[in-house]
């Protein structure tokens, strides 16, 4: 039997309520999210993400956060290099999917995005025109997370130059 792409993203988001609200275990919900690596549509995977990311509030402070970044990243890496990374769809879902692949991925510190967030920022310190639109938010933002002073100083400027509010809102979230 196979289930449509809103089944699928209905069954996790179910799941994952069922186990906040203590009527479902630990146990089904691994193993129904363990098919989540072969995934390739969108809304199942943007559940997925947004679901484990409220477990990485409850554990923060513990040891255990690496661990469930690596395994959430794990789940999302294979649509991630499927969709080609970086290189930008022409189709409208798909590109939408990649901007949140590569959003995600960089906020679990998933060390190739970040490789490629920092050239593309390098390359945007340089060019602004060099990194897609879409792509500047998360370039920017993890750029500036992983820079020193100097670029934070680069963006601030930018910030206080720009006379396009999108943009000044892009390079605020950075800056914070």
């Amino acid at each position: 039997m196979s289930f449509s792409t809103a089944d699928r993203a209905g069954l996790l988001y179910d799941a994952f309520s069922l186990l906040k609200a203590g009527l479902l275990g630990v146990e089904p919900v691994m193993d129904l999210i363990s098919y989540a690596a072969k995934e390739r549509q969108r809304s199942p995977l943007r559940v997925l993400h947004s679901q484990l990311t409220r477990f990485h509030q409850f554990i923060r402070d513990s040891d255990e956060l690496d661990a469930l970044r690596r395994f959430h990243a794990s789940l999302l890496a294979p649509a991630y290099q499927q969709l080609g990374r970086w290189e930008l769809k022409s189709e409208h879902q798909a590109r939408l999917m990649q901007i949140e692949l590569i959003s995600a991925l960089c906020f679990l510190q998933h060390s190739d995005c970040l490789r490629e967030a920092s050239k593309r920022f390098a390359d945007w310190q340089r060019d602004v025109e060099t990194v897609p639109v879409d792509l500047r938010p998360v370039t920017v933002a993890y750029g500036v997370a992983q820079g020193n002073r100097s670029d934070w100083d680069i963006v601030y400027r930018a910030w206080k130059a720009t006379q396009n509010l999108a943009e000044k809102s892009y390079l605020m979230q950075a800056l914070a």
